[in-house]
């Protein structure tokens, strides 16, 4: 990239050739399914098969649920 202003004043010159590169976009995210329900939880399952056990430092999420009190 070459970056030039251009302003009120005129146009200015255009800096140095710069070369860079983005970091490849993310993987989809797995599915997500609720597989039992009740009224105080829930069953997640994610994923699918053993490539959940291959993960290195896996994500964790926790669950927030409003209660009446």
């Amino acid at each position: 990239i070459r970056v030039q202003a251009i302003n009120s004043f005129g146009v200015g010159p255009f800096s140095h050739s710069m070369k860079a590169k983005t970091k490849p976009l993310p993987p989809d995210p797995p599915h997500l399914e609720c597989v039992v329900f009740s009224y105080q939880s829930l069953k997640l399952k994610w994923g699918e098969g053993p490539s959940r056990a291959l993960i290195p430092n896996p994500t964790q999420f926790n669950l927030q649920m409003e209660d009446r009190f």
